[in-house]
């Protein structure tokens, strides 16, 4: 897109194309609400707080978010996709693959168990096995998007591109 120009000063059509201030004005967006419809603590809000540390890649502060989120409520499943990421970002090979097991355990039915043993896979560079995992969770929830870009990236990291591309398309 094009850059802001100075007649947009004030319209708020230069966020749409500032990429850079969209995760802070988000920030400040979540605080907003929080502190004025004391909603300070709810869950939702903080899963959506740890989606957009993740985007601004402040993996650490996702994860603290996820775990704090985790802790109060182990079944919020909602956060687990931005979780599991951050701990593939991290290389947090432990907990993801602790983590893999619980859901497996617990929700072998879930999409989001069998993307938690992909992700796994793929970070210790197994990327067959990735592949395998993360297709069997686009099977369970075709529209689980997490899952069709975990296929993708598992496709391109063995320069297996042209799949790559189709799975990444599919996720959008």
């Amino acid at each position: 897109p094009p850059p802001p120009s100075p007649s947009d000063a004030g319209t708020g059509s230069a966020m749409v194309t500032d990429d850079a201030a969209q995760p802070r004005s988000s920030i400040a967006h979540l605080d907003t609400l929080e502190s004025s419809y004391n909603l300070s603590g709810n869950l939702d809000l903080l899963a959506h707080r740890a989606e957009v540390q993740y985007y601004s890649h402040d993996f650490r502060a996702a994860l603290a978010t996820c775990r704090e989120i985790l802790q109060r409520d182990p079944h919020h499943l909602s956060c687990l996709p931005v979780y599991l990421c951050t701990l593939h970002e991290l290389g947090e090979k432990n907990d993801l693959f602790y983590q893999a097991h619980q859901l497996v355990d617990e929700h072998p039915q879930a999409a989001v168990s069998w993307f938690a043993v992909g992700c796994y896979y793929h970070l210790t560079g197994n990327y067959d096995s990735s592949r395998r995992y993360f297709e069997k969770a686009t099977h369970l929830d075709n529209w689980f998007a997490p899952a069709w870009l975990g296929y993708g990236n598992a496709f391109a990291a063995q320069v297996l591109a042209r799949n790559g591309v189709v799975a990444i398309v599919s996720a959008v």
